[in-house]
């Protein structure tokens, strides 16, 4: 049963981070440069494969904090609950 959660949340993951990038309008590409990361480990990560954790903190959290951007320019005071399972 765990393997079956781990491999939930892996894919949960994966789809959040797929849905907010191209929400946000960006590339793969864009989004590794911005993160730091290489457009492999993206692509790993959109994919549900294993990234390094270090890795999939430096997408998500830029990605976050890209979105809080936005909403803070819309005038918007909390845009979303990001939750990681």
């Amino acid at each position: 049963m765990a393997r079956r959660d781990a491999i939930h949340t892996k894919r949960h993951l994966a789809n959040e981070v797929t849905m907010l990038r191209m929400y946000q309008n960006l590339t793969q590409k864009e989004l590794a440069d911005m993160a730091g990361v290489s457009l492999g480990d993206v692509k790993l990560l959109e994919n549900g494969l294993p990234v390094r954790l270090d890795t999939k903190l430096k997408i998500v959290s830029k990605l976050w904090a890209r979105e809080r951007e936005q909403a803070n320019s819309r005038g918007v005071k909390e845009d979303h609950n990001w939750t990681i399972r």
